[in-house]
């Protein structure tokens, strides 16, 4: 019998095949044949501090690495740490999360996924299954409304406000992802909080000058689709509807995000509000009356005191709304997708309604009645001038007072009033005077308190030359 040597040829090639097939299979059992064993794995909540991780393991050999792998449910990041524990073939890790600490903070309501790794002295690991855990404020037992757009934690008897929140969420994210040109959403979670109190414990920790003056109503951390709000008082759904904007903007922006200019991030989640506070219209007012108002670009990030961080809000506000107004929804659609290509804010403007910020600065003023200012580099110009000049002034008015031999303390401007530096856009934040007044109506309180006993004396000076 003749066998066609073509036949042997493939019948040769055939068998190197299903030995190499052999060899790797029985390799990379071999390789996981590691006899790790994961006993049990704990997550729970030490809120405000930490995410505790507490694994239970052992091997045939020492282990010597236990990897934490996390990462937010719809973040594009992951992040890892190492667990605490003595090498040894049985083994009892701890690993702390840091839940609080600056661009690590976690907020209550997020929603993670983790896989632990084993590894031994000799190399061999063992991965368990990617699983997931919701970090909550375990200082109060928390219910949850939800539908295929939004998650709704709460506590105690306040579901009628949870549900608000659900719609307004829901309805929000039907609205405005229209404008921003989004066509897909994922699902959002809604923390609700009852009081200011429990709330601020809640926060990342701001400056004083914050704290002191202005209550955080809602803040949100988009790229954790995670939004916290005081479910409590008036404008709460409001409040939800501007901070579940954040996270939308996060969505039409997505990798530029962190170059959105605050001006038009807070803009527009202002102009989602429909319960919007009267104190930015206020403080636009009054920034308006007495000259205070900041060119638009300006506006990059909201910083200074107080007062001036809630004249940017109502500022930004307005020059969005004019934008959208005047120039057609659509148009804001376009402008997301211009930054997605370039995150310059100017050039995205230029190529979507043939202006950048100082030309949108000068319509929004002609707008509400006010002059054009000069374009950046000339406004620059200008004030660096001004500036030479409050130098020589103040250069002249030291040397007058180095020759008195004795001078009274002087204070400076700027430490009346705590300035605040911190982005207040570092996670996206809704602002309220703390006692609704800002520093324009202390103002006219002020004034009320050294007329009143004037005017007091004059009655009674009246009532006496009646008698």
């Amino acid at each position: 019998m003749i066998i066609n040597p073509k036949y042997i040829f493939i019948f040769y090639t055939f068998l190197i095949i299903i030995a190499s097939i052999i060899a790797l299979t029985t390799f990379k059992i071999t390789y996981a044949d590691t006899n790790i064993t994961i006993d049990s794995i704990t997550v729970k909540s030490d809120f405000p501090k930490n995410i505790v991780f507490e694994i239970n393991a052992q091997a045939s050999e020492e282990i010597n690495t236990i990897k934490i792998e996390y990462k937010a449910i719809e973040g594009r990041s992951t992040s890892y740490g190492y667990a605490d524990f003595e090498n040894g073939k049985k083994v009892e890790a701890i690993y702390n999360l840091p839940t609080s600490s600056g661009q690590g903070f976690i907020p209550p309501g997020t929603k993670l996924t983790y896989q632990i790794e084993i590894i031994t002295s000799s190399g061999k690991t063992l991965k368990s299954k990617i699983s997931e855990f919701t970090y909550f404020d375990n200082r109060f037992e928390w219910s949850t409304l939800k539908n295929d757009s939004a998650i709704v934690h709460y506590y105690g008897p306040t579901k009628s406000r949870a549900e608000t929140i659900l719609d307004t969420t829901t309805n929000t994210i039907t609205d405005m992802s229209k404008l921003l040109g989004i066509s897909e959403v994922q699902p959002i979670t809604v923390v609700a909080y009852n009081n200011v109190r429990h709330m601020s414990s809640a926060l990342p920790k701001r400056a004083a000058a914050v704290s002191q003056d202005l209550v955080t109503e809602g803040t949100a951390w988009p790229d954790k689709r995670t939004v916290l709000v005081m479910a409590f008082g008036e404008t709460f759904a409001g409040i939800t509807a501007h901070e579940v904007m954040h996270v939308l903007i996060h969505d039409a922006a997505k990798h530029v995000y962190a170059a959105i200019p605050t001006w038009l991030n807070e803009g527009l989640a202002e102009y989602a509000n429909f319960e919007s506070s009267s104190s930015y219209a206020q403080s636009l007012a009054y920034a308006i009356f007495t000259r205070k108002l900041k060119p638009i670009w300006y506006l990059q990030t909201f910083s200074g005191t107080p007062d001036e961080i809630l004249i940017a809000y109502g500022h930004s506000k307005s020059v969005v709304s004019f934008l959208i107004k005047t120039f057609g929804e659509k148009k804001l659609a376009i402008l997301m997708k211009e930054l997605q290509k370039n995150p310059d804010i100017d050039q995205a403007l230029q190529t979507t309604y043939g202006f950048n910020q100082h030309g949108l600065d000068s319509q929004w003023r002609k707008s509400i009645g006010l002059e054009p200012l000069p374009n950046p580099k000339e406004l620059e110009k200008i004030q660096e001038k001004r500036r030479t000049e409050l130098k020589e002034i103040t250069k002249e008015k030291d040397n007058e007072e180095s020759l008195e031999t004795q001078s009274s303390p002087q204070i400076n401007e700027t430490d009346s009033e705590e300035i605040i530096t911190e982005p207040i856009s570092s996670n996206c934040t809704i602002l309220k005077p703390r006692n609704t007044t800002n520093e324009n109506t202390r103002e006219i309180g002020s004034i009320s308190f050294v007329l009143f006993p004037i005017l007091f004396l004059a009655v009674n000076k009246f009532r006496n030359r009646k008698k």
